[in-house]
């Protein structure tokens, strides 16, 4: 069984298909996401900063 590292909780609902992981900065992984408003998000884990 899988359990997750860690939960978030966003402000906004996320639109399907529309998240994807990376290494933006080369190093730390992060979240980035489209919201249903249109805007962009992105979570950096705070532990990696």
């Amino acid at each position: 069984m899988l359990l997750p590292v860690f939960t978030l909780k966003l402000r906004h609902k996320i639109s399907p298909r529309m998240v994807a992981i990376g290494r933006y900065d080369g190093t730390h992984p992060c979240l980035a996401a489209a919201t249903q408003t249109g805007k962009g998000q992105t979570c950096l884990p705070v532990d990696s900063l």
